[in-house]
């Protein structure tokens, strides 16, 4: 599952996987339009040597829909690429995010103003439901918690922290998160960097953490009929013993 806070990222989201392997990144976003489909593509190259048997890419495919102005829902099926091995379904995810009556719900989320001072975005609620396709749901978990959005001046922040409850006996709960900071340098780039971490065993014996940190650039493009395609690259470093050195993690998402 994703390491970073997000579970389809998720990622994105988070931490039933082994930290050494390759996974995808996101930063989830409370932004819901409504009658809105979105169609991502999120994917994960470890760099760097990897062991036979582990994870060097992990890519995820995602269909979401906004049936009201309030709630967001998406399906994900994650794959996975071991070091000279066949690609596998690895896990699927059920996503909702629901945006609270807090903060300004109303931003455009066109990333592209520059006003001065504060501003708090959109503010919501993300749930999420993981089922590996191998063990099914009684190995599986479920991630929740905030994610928001401000601004200062031409400068925008997410911000996710999820906790993370995993169903197989034995296990204790965790915590992820996922911060991200960019700035208009174009009218169809931004600037910026992520920060992405998980903490397994959070209220236990045992704790192990996975953080990561790095450059990121995020990309817009008007295609037509309501169309934007919206692509962003991160190269992800990581801060921990047990994590790869870098991971390049490149993103596609399509709302049409």
């Amino acid at each position: 599952m994703k390491k970073s806070a997000s579970l389809a990222a998720i990622a994105a989201a988070i931490a039933f996987a082994p930290v050494a392997e390759a996974q995808v990144f996101e930063v989830i976003h409370p932004d819901v339009e409504k009658g809105q489909f979105e169609l991502e593509a999120l994917n994960g190259l470890g760099l760097g040597s990897i062991d036979n048997g582990e994870e060097r890419y992990v890519p995820e495919l995602a269909l979401g829909y906004s049936p009201f102005s309030f709630w967001k829902t998406k399906v994900a099926v994650e794959l996975a690429k071991p070091e000279h091995e066949t690609a596998e379904i690895e896990a699927y995810e059920w996503e909702n995010v629901f945006i609270l009556p807090i903060g300004n719900a109303g931003h455009d989320h066109n990333h592209q103003g520059g006003s001065d001072g504060a501003e708090l975005g959109p503010v919501g609620f993300y749930a999420a439901l993981e089922i590996p396709n191998e063990g099914g749901i009684n190995e599986g978990g479920a991630a929740f918690g905030p994610i928001a959005e401000g601004r200062i001046g031409p400068v925008i922040m997410v911000g996710n922290l999820f906790l993370d409850l995993p169903f197989a006996d034995g296990m204790d709960p965790g915590l992820a998160y996922a911060v991200s900071a960019q700035t208009p340098v174009t009218d169809w780039m931004d600037l910026g960097a992520e920060a992405h971490g998980s903490i397994e065993n959070a209220f236990g014996s045992g704790v192990q953490n996975a953080h990561y940190i790095g450059p990121a650039a995020y990309f817009s493009a008007y295609l037509g009929r309501s169309r934007v395609l919206e692509p962003r690259v991160a190269l992800l470093f990581g801060l921990s013993d047990d994590t790869p050195d870098a991971v390049l993690s490149v993103n596609f998402e399509l709302k049409f």
